[in-house]
């Protein structure tokens, strides 16, 4: 849940989940922690955003450790190796994808035996095709 319709972005929001979630947070006395850097926690389709993610601090708390140093929690960039490649068989529907993976695999004949290099390089040409067809098929 979220506090106000600006944490969310092409999501719903309900006025009545927003009411209960402010009511739940003032009572139980909780403080809820702000953000640094990104201003939402969860990204999904359709460009939805929201800020689900969060660090509820009974307010208690916080005076008691007013001499202590904040505690940070970072979430470090983390290198996860390249990004997933998601072939849609919708694609084949189009009669110029089809064209395009057999024209660029007939080009890349200095390639025999790569199939790795291949793929990758036909990975690169369809991620360009689809986004140039403003990722109808997806959208659809």
């Amino acid at each position: 849940m979220v506090h106000c319709r600006s944490e969310r972005s092409n999501c719903l929001v309900t006025e009545k989940g927003l009411r209960e979630f402010d009511s739940f947070t003032h009572n139980c006395n909780l403080i809820d922690l702000p953000l640094l850097g990104k201003k939402f926690t969860w990204y999904g389709l359709d460009n939805k955003k929201s800020r689900l993610d969060r660090f509820l601090l009974e307010e208690f708390w916080i005076y008691i450790s007013r001499d202590h140093i904040p505690i940070l929690q970072a979430d470090e960039e983390v290198d996860w190796g390249p990004r997933h490649f998601k072939f849609i068989n919708a694609w084949f529907k189009k009669k110029e994808c089809v064209g395009l993976i057999e024209k660029e695999w007939s080009n890349m004949g200095s390639l025999n035996g790569q199939v790795a290099r291949k793929l990758r390089k036909i990975k690169e040409v369809l991620k360009k095709w689809n986004g140039d067809n403003c990722n109808v098929l997806e959208n659809r």
